[in-house]
């Protein structure tokens, strides 16, 4: 931020996102109403922006705009400390959506960008995007991969990874839309869809050694600062961490775990709309399940560490320096797929219950104490109709 105006966009963008973060981690009124401030402070200069043809092209605009959906996360919802509601981040079409759809619109107008290496705060929002795809079941636009072949990555398996993400939003709209009448176009689909996710298992076996790196440890319950206690002792915590090799190599995993079980809950889910109970149905059926299991298990194991937990304990404070800030944002997707799948009525299993609960658990924390006040809204839409 050194090489940056204090008078900029930018500037008033991160002091709105750090406001909101602290007020909602720590319940202050002062640092809301500045976090409130910084943000319509925001949008006027991003307003002035936007009457540019030229300035609107900046890639500095959509950092902004990243910077105010990541706001939107992190505000603290003030309907039961105020009793009214004035925050979108407790609105479902809120200014989260309205900033995703804004740097859908950019990215539309633009076909190719000239990124430099330091770039790679774009491939985060375009990650984002792909989430944002998936979770609405909403069609990429057009150009969008081509525009992502220019985008700078923090590695090429990352790369890839983002790739297979934007794929199978496209698969999982398909397999939603299509009614199953049509004999000619099931075959087609369903082969689509399980090449997809065979491309998706190999990235997994084709990821540098480095990066591949995954071991079971006993989470020790002695150490840890006292707000992540009350999160491990829970009686259905797990009882062991996945360790990966480093926070970005977790992000990745469950990342690349999280759309698996979207890309295969499709799959299923179609698959019950197929008039059909061959063996070979049944077969791949029970297949998916066990498979939806497993990854549903890997991510709920692996959010611990994420979550930068150490599996040793660490001083026995009382404060909240231990507890994670926004790099919990990247684990939000993957935890909300966890626990959609352990609750989906198609998919059936020992220990579901239990790990609904813990992803459950998760959410609670990362709402409550990590500051992420839109999972409020997240809890609100998978609960049970």
């Amino acid at each position: 931020m050194s090489m940056v105006s204090p008078d900029s966009c930018i500037s008033s963008a991160v002091a709105a996102v750090a406001y909101a973060n602290f007020s909602a981690r720590y319940k202050s009124r002062v640092a809301n109403e500045l976090s409130s401030v910084c943000y319509c402070i925001t949008l006027r200069k991003l307003a002035t922006l936007m009457t540019n043809p030229v300035e609107m092209q900046q890639k500095g605009v959509l950092l902004v705009i990243y910077l105010l959906a990541l706001y939107e996360n992190s505000r603290l919802w003030w309907l039961k400390l105020t009793g009214t509601q004035t925050l979108t981040s407790a609105i479902r079409d809120g200014s989260w959506v309205t900033h995703m759809e804004g740097a859908q619109s950019i990215l539309a107008h633009r076909e190719s960008i000239n990124c430099k290496e330091g770039d790679k705060y774009l491939s985060v929002l375009c990650t984002h995007l792909i989430v944002y795809y998936l979770k609405e079941s909403k069609t990429p636009p057009l150009h969008f991969d081509s525009w992502l072949q220019s985008i700078p990555f923090h590695s090429p398996h990352n790369k890839q990874l983002v790739f297979l993400m934007l794929r199978t939003a496209e698969a999982s709209i398909m397999l939603k839309e299509e009614s199953a009448t049509d004999r000619l176009i099931i075959p087609k689909l369903l082969d689509s869809a399980l090449s997809l996710d065979f491309q998706l298992e190999k990235w997994a076996s084709d990821v540098p050694l480095e990066w591949s790196y995954m071991a079971r440890h006993p989470i020790s319950h002695h150490g840890h600062p006292k707000l992540a206690r009350e999160l491990l002792d829970l009686p259905y915590a797990p009882r062991y961490m996945l360790l990966h090799s480093g926070i970005l190599a977790a992000a990745d995993w469950n990342m690349y775990r999280a759309t698996r079980i979207r890309l295969n809950l499709a799959i299923l889910e179609f698959l019950y709309k197929v008039p059909s109970n061959d063996l070979e149905s049944q077969n791949l059926k029970c297949h998916i399940t066990d498979l939806l299991s497993t990854l549903t298990h890997e991510i709920a194991y692996a959010i611990p560490y994420s979550l930068s937990l150490p599996a040793d304990g660490t001083s026995d404070s009382q404060s909240a320096e231990g507890i994670p800030g926004l790099e919990a944002y990247v684990q939000l997707w993957p935890v909300l797929t966890g626990y959609i799948c352990s609750r989906h009525r198609l998919v059936e299993g020992s220990g579901c219950v239990q790990t609904a609960d813990w992803f459950k658990a998760i959410l609670c924390f990362m709402r409550d104490s990590v500051g992420l006040a839109k999972v409020h809204l997240l809890l609100e839409e998978a609960a049970p109709s």
